[in-house]
């Protein structure tokens, strides 16, 4: 998975540094570093932008974006053992583990049947996402194809939560517009929530009415511990980060909207952390408070093995689980009937441990070279969000469509480099890090003297 982001990322950098990326229009070619900053940004499903994506570069090095972020989305992992299977490389059974591990399927199932059902999932949920954002930007005044183009290209930038927008001011001219933001919201929620989420609510619909008439479970009770966590806590977070943030935003940065669009805007304003980026509003002139929630949102993310980053809802939900069960003085985590097994718990443990730790170190990265540069007062929060935002592939950013006007003039060259890690770490998972840096477990003879710890 290392190797394959990384070369996705070079030879994305290297096509986006050509002439041919960039408009004929413009002065200023871009440097190496913007270049691969913006193929790191596009595989990583990210969003954050140091160029215009629709003034600086030209249709060739737009097709270059949107293909990066189609590869990052689907994932890596999945295309490379798709194409391997195709070319009639042997099928291992650590090939099947490893797609199941990724995908969220069973390892039973063969590497060519997964691939094609996510690639046909991804493809049709897509379709459908351009077709409904087609006449939002065909009556815009733009000719039919350019629509179709900027339909095209925001249908998978929004199901693969890149982030990624056409216009400078990304959607925002758009945020009285029910069927474009409506659409976008879903594509993002469906893109977020996971392929093993949409497979386990097909499989368990299909089910549910052959068997229809005949005594047996409801929908919900078929449905994976996994699948109900996902959609509960979901809902739960979409529904308090809109409210709070429109409490928060209703007279400041949703200010002379209708209070329909105030609406709309809080709950977009809710969907788009889920790792998206899109933004309806100016994050850059919205309140402290909502820049925190936000944060807050960005860290949770969205589903596992989907397009979304973050530590995921799931690993939130089984820490509160424990939570929950500590108090109450149970022996064993639950959740709706069922017992989470302390592996998994441990896992949830170690995810949010590595993201806190990368989160502060990101931060005390960027505010020292920012530092370095006489940056204003009131910075910190600022590039707390933009290193979460980076960390967590979400790609809001409080300088707007362009995240150098948020950190410093230009955005430091060094400061660029620490996100392009931190959007690399958050786009591989916390679990494949865990993964390539622990042991295999050895089989221990004799164990230590126990000793309890003071904690808390």
């Amino acid at each position: 998975m290392f190797g394959t982001y990384l070369l996705a990322i070079v030879v994305g950098g290297l096509l986006l540094y050509t002439p041919w990326a960039q408009r004929s229009t413009s002065d200023e070619p871009i440097s190496l570093v913007d270049s691969l900053f913006t193929a790191t940004s596009a595989v990583c499903v990210t969003g954050l932008a140091v160029r215009s994506t629709g003034d600086y570069f030209s249709f060739f090095g737009q097709g270059v974006i949107l293909a990066l972020i189609q590869i990052g989305g689907v994932g890596i992992m999945t295309l490379a053992t798709f194409f391997t299977k195709m070319l009639g490389a042997a099928e291992t059974l650590r090939e099947r583990q490893t797609l199941s591990e990724t995908v969220g399927h069973s390892a039973k199932e063969g590497v060519l049947r997964i691939g094609l059902q996510v690639l046909g999932a991804t493809l049709v949920i897509e379709a459908v996402g351009a077709l409904l954002l087609l006449p939002s930007f065909w009556r815009d005044g733009r000719p039919f194809l350019d629509a179709c183009w900027w339909a095209v290209f925001h249908a998978v930038s929004a199901f693969c939560n890149a982030g990624f927008g056409l216009h400078n001011d990304n959607l925002m001219p758009w945020r009285s517009d029910p069927l474009l933001n409506f659409t976008i919201m879903g594509l993002i929620v469906f893109g977020g929530i996971g392929f093993p989420v949409l497979a386990d609510l097909r499989r368990s619909a299909l089910r549910q009415a052959t068997e229809q008439g005949r005594p047996g479970t409801r929908l919900w009770g078929r449905l994976l511990l996994s699948t109900k966590l996902t959609l509960v806590t979901t809902a739960v977070l979409l529904v308090v980060g809109a409210v709070v943030i429109g409490a928060l935003e209703w007279n400041r940065g949703l200010k002379g909207l209708a209070w329909p669009d105030k609406v709309m805007a809080s709950l977009f304003a809710s969907v788009t952390p889920r790792t998206a980026g899109f933004n309806t509003i100016d994050y850059g002139k919205v309140a402290s408070a909502t820049l925190f929630v936000t944060i807050l949102l960005m860290l949770v993310g969205g589903g596992s093995a989907s397009t979304a980053g973050g530590a995921k809802v799931t690993t939130v939900a089984v820490l509160v689980a424990l939570a929950w069960a500590k108090l109450r003085g149970k022996p064993h985590v639950t959740a709706y009937g069922r017992t989470v097994p302390q592996d998994t718990i441990n896992r949830a443990g170690i995810i949010v441990l590595l993201f806190g730790v990368l989160t502060i170190v990101g931060t005390f990265g960027v505010v020292v070279v920012a530092e370095a540069h006489s940056v204003e007062h009131g910075f910190f929060l600022k590039a707390l969000f933009e290193v979460v935002s980076a960390l967590c592939t979400v790609g809001l950013s409080t300088g707007g469509p362009l995240v150098g006007t948020s950190l410093s003039s230009g955005l430091e060259e060094l400061s660029k480099v620490v996100l392009v890690l931190l959007m690399f770490v958050g786009r591989i998972g916390p679990v494949s890090l865990y993964v390539a840096l622990s042991r295999e477990e050895r089989g221990v003879k004799a164990r230590p003297v126990r000793e309890d710890v003071l904690v808390g």
